[in-house]
């Protein structure tokens, strides 16, 4: 596709990807990142080397990269838990945005260029309510098909919880067979979610797995999942979900979540406060 459209090949794209492409007749790098960033990549760049990785620490290792702070983006992390720009917390090294590629001549010049963005623009204002509803169902359903295009084992992480619920639902209507579901709990039943997703799975006939979480299991797993992560963790969710992940693991290799909709869909509390303010 890249011999066919050189760096529009992007545009021509479905789905989740990272990328980087050595054009050896035109002598030039070419790199590229899915249009939402569901997969990561990283580079560090200073004038005359270019690394790059799907995760810092293949960066670092590199002979003469010393890792350090970036003081500059401590307070955004601190306020947001995370750091929204193309920085990172180690100086020198970046994200390639979303929706972006990355071009790198011979002789060194760098671009950074933007292939999509999102368009709130909308033909479909001033429809009925039933219209907005029914169109959501088909492009959801439409998205969780185009993922079970698959030949290797596949599964869904279930909360119990209405998004990771409709994906699962959606998967068992399409293959038309029971699927894998993968829980993870808390020995405190007032945080745990697994009564939920039990029913969910019931219902759903699925072959249910689950792990429970204690409170030693969470403290130990930090130092391990603070290495995979590459960056300081802001939320305890990470720790569940390496769980569960590894839970998958044993039995599955692509899983489907419901990641994802409380930001397309304004699950965040704090979304309607920062629309009346």
């Amino acid at each position: 596709m890249y011999e066919q459209y050189g760096a529009d090949c992007v545009k021509h794209l479905r789905g989740m990807f990272a990328f980087a492409i050595w054009d050896r007749s035109k002598r030039r790098l070419f790199m590229a990142r899915d249009r939402l960033g569901i997969k990561p990549l990283y580079y560090l760049y200073d004038g005359q080397t270019l690394l790059f990785g799907s995760e810092i620490k293949a960066i670092l290792v590199y002979p003469g990269v010393k890792p350090e702070f970036n003081r500059s983006r401590l307070a955004e992390y601190l306020a947001f838990g995370y750091i929204a720009g193309a920085e990172s917390m180690y100086a020198g090294v970046r994200k390639l945005l979303p929706g972006h590629t990355l071009t790198l001549e011979e002789r060194g010049q760098l671009q950074i260029s933007s292939y999509w963005d999102l368009d709130i623009r909308s033909d479909d204002e001033g429809r009925p309510r039933e219209h907005y509803v029914r169109r959501y169902r088909e492009l959801l359903e439409a998205c969780v098909s185009s993922h079970l295009m698959s030949d290797v084992p596949l599964g869904v992480f279930l909360s119990g919880g209405l998004d990771s619920s409709a994906v699962a639902a959606l998967t068992t209507k399409i293959r038309k067979e029971p699927i894998e579901t993968f829980s993870v709990g808390y020995g405190e039943e007032a945080y745990s979610e697994l009564p939920y997703a039990r029913t969910i799975a019931g219902h759903l006939k699925s072959k249910h797995h689950e792990v429970q979480l204690s409170r030693d299991d969470f403290f130990q797993t930090l130092p391990r999942l603070i290495w995979h992560e590459d960056e300081p963790i802001a939320w305890p969710s990470s720790v569940a979900l390496y769980f569960v992940a590894r839970l998958a693991r044993e039995r599955v290799t692509v899983v489907l979540t419901g990641e994802g909709s409380d930001e397309t869909l304004g699950g965040y509390t704090r979304y309607p406060w920062t629309l009346l303010n």
